[in-house]
């Protein structure tokens, strides 16, 4: 609720924010599974944001991104995108982020 009406506000300041999201379908089992008998499978959200990247020890070209915040939920889109906004505000100043790359993968 605070972040829907803009009083969610973090402490850390960013200028550049990467984040990325996709879905991943899951089969379900026992009590998860659907009772309709339509659909074994489940779309679980998954969300990572990240200030940037530093190159792997020892590797020419491996990569690991650093201050990441991780979010995962069972979700529709919309109420993900929601909580993902309310993840990133209470971590984050976001007025003070000057660019949000953002990559949303068949959300």
């Amino acid at each position: 609720k605070k972040y829907e009406q803009g009083k969610l506000q973090g402490e850390r300041e960013v200028k550049v924010l990467f984040q990325e999201a996709d879905g991943l379908f899951l089969n379900m089992q026992g009590d998860d599974r659907s009772k309709t008998g339509k659909s074994k499978k489940k779309e679980i959200k998954l969300a990572i944001t990240y200030e940037g990247w530093l190159r792997r020890t020892g590797q020419k070209e491996g990569y690991i991104v650093y201050n990441k915040t991780v979010r995962a939920g069972f979700e529709n889109a919309a109420k993900f995108k929601k909580l993902w906004g309310a993840t990133i505000a209470e971590k984050y100043n976001i007025d003070e982020i000057e660019v949000n790359i953002c990559i949303n993968m068949n959300m």
